[in-house]
């Protein structure tokens, strides 16, 4: 199980920094961008990413202890002015 609150696919953005943010099992593994995010007790995850101007994708993959992989991916866009 995977649920992703932060960002919403599509989302426009006026900062390069983004917080991903959201919710699996408690004893899976989250990655996002191939990175290792803690969870908590409760299987919720934040973590702050450094964006580019224009479009990012954002990968967040789960796998739980027995191997099941779930993964959501959410694209962004950067638009600084």
């Amino acid at each position: 199980n995977l649920i992703v609150e932060r960002p919403n696919e599509g989302e426009v953005l006026n900062t390069e920094t983004l917080d991903v943010k959201g919710k699996t099992d408690p004893d899976a593994v989250v990655e996002i961008n191939k990175k290792r995010i803690a969870l908590n007790d409760k299987g919720e995850f934040m973590s702050t990413f450094s964006l580019q101007p224009g479009i990012n994708t954002v990968i967040i993959e789960s796998i739980s202890k027995h191997g099941k992989k779930k993964t959501i991916t959410r694209t962004v866009s950067v638009e600084t002015n």
